[in-house]
């Protein structure tokens, strides 16, 4: 796509032609899906070792593309139609933004924030709309933001250090010229209204909010075509997030982190998110109490807990999360229990006493005084895999590992 080896059609983007040429040769047993992401949009593919060669070989003859082995030294690769720049810059403190407005045709540009703890992001200059972007991220409000609406073939973008009203009302008046917008990410330093954001992108797949919020946004519900949702430092309060995205009918990653939710307890009603396949909630420390409802969750196939550190029960009802292949929690050890000696099988912790239906045998024994475990479950086939962590501040513990006796099958009826 980038030296043009495809051509629009009619309203269709390179990528979308090029997607349907990947999904002819796909379904010619040319390419083979070997991972997808969470919408199902293949991910990663493998090819026979006969296309591959031959492949090589034409992007050699053509000089379509090079294949590099990187190490420590720079790699100057001038011979090709498209130059891939890839160097560490660790010195580096200042870019010449304006200068990125001659490249005009450039379609992906990424800025990622150093480790000295500063915020900023890209400022936008004059002329800066006249590129092809189609993915921009870490976009820093400025006097030249309005050249963002002149952007509007972006399929991702990201704002960051958003910090008033008023600034967002401006990226809301760009986002509304970009039609084919899929994902969106905003990253604010303060509490700011996001209401006026009235008529939300109508193809957006992917929502990502980073800052501090009295409530959600009332046009989240309009995002019909929606798939992955993450929250992080928003703060909610009484089940908020839940009841607010219940009802989005293609949400299939929800993700909220960071003290995203500053309640006590979440509670997954009757039939509440219908197609979600992946729950992730991290670093929540007033949660102590999760419930998953009788027809809640019916198609989670992950579910994630790290880091809630009031969560010190299993959640009631995952019995009921019958497609689940993989299970990530803590258990505390406060109260573990040893064997009777020449006994095989007993629970790991009293906290783990629920997730015990689910297994046709239990683990063996672990140290009492580790005060943390994860627990991995998996079931192609259908396993447990039991970690304990060391705690990072005392160097003498030794992390142990405990093996499950064989692999154990879901038990139906419970």
């Amino acid at each position: 796509m980038g030296i043009g080896g495809f051509h629009n059609f009619k309203e269709k983007t390179l990528e979308e032609v090029a997607q349907q040429y990947l999904t002819e040769l796909m379904n010619r047993s040319l390419v083979q899906v070997s991972k997808v992401n969470y919408r199902g949009k293949p991910k990663e593919c493998h090819i026979h070792d006969l296309l591959r060669d031959m492949t090589l070989r034409k992007m050699e003859d053509l000089r379509f593309g090079s294949m590099l082995i990187f190490s420590s030294d720079f790699l100057n690769v001038t011979d090709l139609c498209e130059t891939t720049f890839c160097a560490k810059f660790k010195l580096l403190k200042e870019v010449e933004s304006h200068q990125i407005s001659r490249l005009r045709k450039l379609r992906y540009l990424f800025v990622f924030g150093g480790e000295t703890g500063q915020t900023g992001g890209l400022k936008l200059v004059n002329r800066f709309g006249c590129l092809a972007l189609q993915n921009l991220y870490n976009v820093q409000i400025s006097d030249e933001i309005e050249e963002l609406k002149k952007l509007t073939q972006l399929r991702k973008l990201g704002i960051s250090c958003l910090q008033t009203t008023h600034e967002w009302s401006v990226v809301c008046d760009c986002i509304n010229e970009m039609k084919h917008l899929q994902s969106l990410l905003v990253y604010g330093l303060g509490i700011v209204d996001l209401d006026s954001f009235s008529s939300p992108p109508e193809f957006l797949q992917s929502l990502l909010l980073e800052i501090p919020l009295r409530m959600l946004p009332k046009w989240i519900p309009k995002l019909q075509n929606l798939a992955k949702f993450e929250i992080r430092l928003s703060r909610l309060e009484d089940n908020v997030p839940l009841e607010v995205l219940q009802n989005l009918p293609n949400l299939v990653v929800l993700i909220m982190a960071s003290f995203a939710y500053v309640g006590e307890k979440l509670l997954f009603k009757h039939r509440m998110f219908q197609k979600l396949k992946h729950l992730q909630l991290e670093l929540m420390s007033d949660l102590n109490s999760l419930v998953i409802g009788k027809g809640a969750l019916p198609t989670l196939e992950r579910l994630i807990i790290s880091r809630c550190y009031n969560l010190t029960e299993v959640p009631r009802g995952i019995q009921r999360l019958r497609k689940l292949k993989k299970l990530t929690l803590p258990i505390w050890f406060k109260d573990s229990e040893k064997p009777a000696e020449g006994e095989e099988d007993y629970h790991i912790a009293l906290g783990c006493r629920q997730l015990i239906p689910l297994l046709s045998q239990a683990a063996s024994c672990v140290d009492s005084q580790v005060l943390d475990i994860k627990c991995e479950l998996t079931n192609k086939p259908f396993n447990v895999s039991l970690q304990a962590e060391a705690d990072e501040s005392d160097t003498s513990r030794d992390v142990v590992w405990c093996g499950v006796k064989s692999c154990v099958e879901q038990v139906r009826g419970v």
